[in-house]
């Protein structure tokens, strides 16, 4: 059994060694270390709004939550699958990524009316990784209709592509 701080806290405290107290400290101690997607299951934002020092912590707790939240990767992909299978001639699947499948591998593999369609699921303000874009442009090289969305409506702009052979994203973008 692990004896050693709780892992979403780092030590801040030189002399005690201990993790910030979240109720004393402020809460930028508390959060500023943690990745993104350690906010996220906490129903905190990716920004954290800029809050002044004397603020008593509960109108810092306050402004933290009011703040707006961008949408869990995982809905957005929901959303997107609940779609694509309603329709005839279309199969969509999430792909998880596994040894098998490596990293960067596009989160939809989708064959809509007969062509492969490989898209990376974002949530808004993000862009996929450079192992993420190197993958996709290999299923680009091979024939597939590939792209990156954050939405529905982008999703189906993607699509009406389908039939253009020539039509490329621009992964960089």
């Amino acid at each position: 059994m692990n004896s050693g701080p709780h892992p979403l806290f780092e030590p801040k405290d030189p002399v005690t060694g201990l993790p910030p107290d979240p109720l004393t400290a402020p809460i930028e101690q508390v959060v500023d270390h943690l990745e993104p997607t350690q906010l996220e299951p906490l129903g905190l934002p990716d920004e954290l709004p800029e809050i002044p020092e004397d603020e008593p912590f509960a109108a810092r707790m306050r402004a933290i939550r009011s703040a707006p939240t961008t949408v869990a990767e995982s809905t957005i992909v929901d959303e997107l699958l609940g779609w694509l299978n309603v329709h005839h001639r279309v199969y969509a699947r999430k792909i998880h990524q596994t040894a098998i499948t490596g990293s960067g591998e596009p989160d939809l593999d989708i064959c809509w009316h007969g062509r492969a369609v490989k898209i990376e699921v974002k949530r808004p303000g993000q862009k996929p990784t450079p192992a993420q874009r190197r993958r996709m442009m290999v299923w680009r090289d091979a024939g597939a209709l590939v792209d990156w969305v954050s939405s529905l409506d982008e999703l189906k702009a993607v699509l009406s592509h389908v039939e253009d052979d020539k039509w490329a994203a621009d992964l960089d973008r």
